[in-house]
């Protein structure tokens, strides 16, 4: 299966799609979250994406919330990948369309 990556950071993007190979998941790696819009959009998206919080071009929440305005064949289930842990970020989270 194919699991879509989007972060900024080049060392996050190699441990994470490192430990997803182990498990035998193919890593589609994107750099920003213009790139992951770009990809979920297709009819070929991923059914999961790992998305950052904070990048370039798009942030997370960004790219749930316009994911989840749009009409897919199968729903795409995206984890967000933050630092921030208050309460309120993860609902804002949450409310732009993360599912977990």
């Amino acid at each position: 299966m194919k699991i879509l990556l989007a972060d900024d950071d080049e060392i996050s993007r190699k441990i994470i799609a490192s430990f997803l190979a182990r498990f035998g998941y193919e890593s589609l790696v994107v750099q920003n979250g213009a790139e992951a819009w770009e990809i979920l959009q297709t009819p070929q998206a991923p059914p999961l994406a790992i998305c950052d919080w904070m990048m370039p071009r798009m942030t997370g929440p960004e790219v749930c919330a316009r994911l989840r305005g749009i009409k897919q064949p199968v729903r795409t289930y995206v984890i967000l990948l933050s630092s921030r842990n208050s309460k309120l970020d993860i609902v804002k989270g949450l409310d732009a369309g993360a599912d977990d």
